[in-house]
């Protein structure tokens, strides 16, 4: 599966979010997107979310993991791997 990449921190200037299209595994999304400099997404926003999912339409993906894993024993609970708060949820 395709994952995207969050903002490069040390070019803010650059695409907000980035779809790497390799067919993949979770850990390996993140060591793509770790490659790039970047991290794997997390979504805090309507404008996030929309820009990921332009993003993605833009490069014809259907489906890809972002930056978010389920807290262990705490089915549907889950935590966006930056370590930033889960606050939005997309409707």
């Amino acid at each position: 599966m395709a994952v995207i990449c969050s903002k490069d921190k040390m070019e803010p200037s650059k695409a907000d979010y980035v779809v790497v299209k390799e067919q993949q595994t979770f850990s390996d999304g993140i060591e793509s997107c770790i490659a790039l400099g970047r991290e794997t997404a997390s979504v805090h926003s309507w404008v996030d979310n929309h820009a990921v999912k332009m993003e993605m339409k833009a490069k014809k993906t259907y489906l890809a993991y972002l930056g978010a894993d389920e807290i262990f024993k705490k089915n549907g609970q889950y935590l966006w791997l930056d370590g930033t708060k889960w606050d939005y949820m997309a409707t």
